[in-house]
């Protein structure tokens, strides 16, 4: 039983070294140069970055073999449902996704801003950029993304409220009350889910549970 339970470990050890090392080493600037995988218009063969997907699937289905510990026989799509991996194509989708929402979401103050609406907008014939594969692969849509606007702060700033969270509700019941001492306090879930924050004011003389 040890030796299952170190083995086990092993397998997972390897299965996290891989996601946050060797994903990320061989994905890098992914938008750049990787192109998703699509059926041509005629539907009779496929397009995009074909050679590097293969050699990156026979790779992944390696340290799949690693990390399940089966058989050298094992087909590679068995072996990456059973180690919990993507398939390099699904992978990359991922990863291009990933990318052209946060090229979007970036203020207009940003290079990339105009140019990245400019790519979303039509796919021209010639001379395209990685920004023009980018969104046409991903059907991104600028206008549908948040704009997340940049803030400018000192080196030395440092904000005028304190924060403070905590692990369960006893622990923030015990706080509140030890620390209730301000003239106003505010409570706030600080989800931001569809833009808005639950927060509760609670006068110094008031405590609410």
């Amino acid at each position: 039983m040890p030796v299952q339970d170190s083995q086990r470990h092993a397998f997972q050890m390897s299965s996290q070294l891989y996601n946050t090392v060797a994903v990320p080493a061989f994905s890098y600037a992914a938008d750049v140069w990787y192109t998703s995988i699509d059926l041509a218009p005629s539907g009779r063969k496929q397009l995009g970055s074909l050679s590097i997907t293969r050699k990156l699937s026979s790779i992944q289905r390696k340290v799949a073999k690693v990390i399940t510990g089966s058989l050298a026989t094992t087909a590679g799509d068995t072996l990456e449902a059973h180690s919990n991996l993507l398939p390099i194509d699904l992978l990359f989708n991922k990863i291009l996704y990933r990318n052209a929402t946060r090229i979007t979401s970036l203020p207009n103050t940003h290079p990339l801003h105009p140019l990245a609406r400019k790519a979303a907008k039509h796919f021209v014939k010639k001379h395209r950029s990685p920004l023009y594969y980018l969104f046409f692969t991903t059907k991104v849509n600028p206008s549908s993304i948040e704009t997340i606007n940049a803030t400018q702060r000192h080196p030395s700033y440092s904000p005028p409220l304190s924060t403070t969270t905590l692990s369960d509700k006893q622990e923030a019941l015990a706080a509140a009350i030890n620390r209730h001492q301000t003239q106003v306090s505010v409570y706030s879930d600080g989800s931001g889910y569809e833009n808005g924050v639950v927060t509760i004011f609670i006068p110094s003389h008031t405590l609410f549970l």
